[in-house]
């Protein structure tokens, strides 16, 4: 979505909209961009919007934000962590993907345990949540996530192992992503997600285990733990993830 950046809030007419994008398609016609270019702008959705960003400012307009998108802006400030939201996308999610997350890429995984140790009890059995090893290709910047906000694990993959979550290909979950759906959560709501499951996590911790995170009942405690690859249980299970 675009707005003008002047004052005259009168909108625009149906006739004004066709003969201005008339004259932006023709002008990109008469430029003759290549066919790896138009595809690139096509299939690439932060290419395509910075380029659009870009005209609309010579144009005296702005794109406006995913209102999603600024709500976790508003979110992270309240933490205290910055983000910058004018490059993000929020991706295409099923209708029953109900949550966007952003996921800083100034957070490391043992910072964003501080940030939860600092809101709520928090343990975790390994010394250093930066050593697991990821097994699921993420951006190196800031992105957004679409996931289901139940409280406990998908119900489609509930009882599914690490192993054949990723046999299958899932995409699910890892570590800083359920960190940050766990700070959502309770920020929202003051309870926390798998009081009864675990979210079995796409990382592998350094023994080999699937790094996995829930609500521990009898020590009042959020616990990030492991998870043995090949084990399964009916309460619980990865959390499938949708990037851009």
């Amino acid at each position: 979505m675009a707005k003008a950046t002047g004052t005259d809030l009168k909108p625009a007419t149906l006739e004004q909209y066709a003969i201005l994008t008339g004259e932006i398609a023709l002008a990109v016609a008469k430029a003759q961009p290549s066919f790896a270019l138009m595809q690139r702008l096509a299939t690439n959705k932060t290419a395509k919007r910075r380029a659009l960003a870009t005209a609309l400012k010579a144009l005296e307009m702005e794109l406006i934000p995913d209102p999603r998108l600024t709500a976790e802006q508003q979110f992270w400030v309240k933490l205290g962590v910055a983000v910058e939201i004018d490059d993000l996308m929020v991706p295409e999610c099923p209708a029953d993907f109900t949550e966007i997350a952003i996921i800083p890429a100034s957070l490391t995984n043992e910072q964003l345990f501080v940030l939860c140790a600092k809101h709520f009890p928090s343990w975790k059995y390994y010394d250093d949540l930066d050593k697991c090893t990821a097994q699921q290709a993420r951006p190196t910047n800031t992105y957004a996530v679409g996931y289901r906000g139940g409280v406990e694990p998908d119900l489609e993959h509930r009882n599914k192992s690490y192993d054949v979550a990723t046999k299958e290909g899932l995409i699910f979950m890892n570590p800083k992503e359920r960190l940050v759906a766990e700070l959502r959560y309770f920020v929202r709501t003051g309870r926390h997600l798998d009081e009864k499951g675990w979210t079995i996590t796409s990382s592998l911790a350094s023994g080999g285990c699937a790094l996995c995170a829930g609500w521990y009942p009898s020590s009042g405690t959020f616990d990030v733990d492991g998870y043995g690859r090949s084990c399964a249980s009916s309460a619980d299970g990865p959390r499938q993830a949708v990037l851009r």
